[in-house]
């Protein structure tokens, strides 16, 4: 983080894509995020935006259009759908879903 910037060289984004204070988000090695990702930020007080951070661990991958809430951790491994809205972590190695995600299976 910091100066090092969010991203890896061994992880892509596809664009176009929606970071909201990316200063906040972790991203592993090995990672694939495909187009139109979209990381919101929480609302807490509607004059004051407080940003929780996003983490997305090693060789994750992000399905098009899925949407990341705040403070959520995507494991390691683990697969997002198309779509999908996350609003809970999805732990290591499985598969998350719909709307709103959830872990439909484990993935050896």
């Amino acid at each position: 983080m910091g100066s090092k910037g969010i991203l890896s060289a061994s992880s892509t984004i596809l664009p176009p894509f929606q970071l909201d204070f990316a200063c906040q988000m972790e991203i592993g090695e090995g990672c694939f995020i495909n187009h139109g990702l979209t990381v919101n930020h929480d609302f807490e007080n509607t004059w004051i935006i407080k940003c929780k951070p996003v983490r997305i661990k090693k060789k994750a991958w992000i399905g098009a259009k899925a949407i990341i809430m705040p403070d959520v951790t995507i494991g390691e491994g683990a697969v997002i759908g198309s779509g999908a809205i996350v609003t809970k972590d999805v732990p290591d190695h499985t598969i998350a879903v719909r709307n709103p995600a959830r872990v439909i299976k484990k993935v050896g």
